[in-house]
């Protein structure tokens, strides 16, 4: 399976930007043709104020068999203070899709979520998005009391 050379690119150049991480774990199920449902692990970082940005991989099942994909997406939040237990943010990039028996897909990604309060240096938050069909996610973050 070759990987689309957007993706190799984005690869290479967010590499040097993911220096200070937060790791994130989350579960994703995508509606899409195939259906799939990804368990994955990423990494983001401060891009700024209010802005993250990172990458995600998945790995799962689809109606094909294996089905995997890679994420890169920036955050915007809207209380990047945690001046609120419950904060909005939305964000976008791209998505490479990856199925057994089907060409690698390149999609626009845009996501909608809400992060939740703090608890034990984590916090959970769910999404919503487009990007190779509407996505419902489950995230748990490694989280700071003061910063989201």
């Amino acid at each position: 399976m070759k990987l689309p050379a957007a993706v190799i690119i984005l690869m290479l150049v967010g590499r040097s930007s993911l220096a200070a991480q937060t790791p994130e774990a989350r579960i994703d199920a995508i509606a899409s043709d195939p259906a799939a449902i990804h368990a994955g692990f990423g990494v983001t970082t401060k891009a700024g104020t209010y802005l993250r940005t990172g990458v995600v991989a998945g790995l799962g099942a689809s109606e094909n068999g294996i089905s995997g994909r890679i994420d890169f997406v920036n955050r915007f939040h809207l209380d990047p203070f945690r001046e609120s237990r419950w904060a909005p943010y939305a964000g976008g990039g791209l998505s490479a899709r990856f199925d057994d028996g089907a060409r690698s897909r390149l999609y626009a990604l845009i996501i909608l979520g809400v992060d939740g309060p703090v608890a034990r240096g984590l916090t959970t938050s769910v999404e919503a998005g487009l990007g190779g069909g509407a996505r419902l996610g489950i995230v748990i973050r490694r989280a700071a009391q003061e910063r989201r």
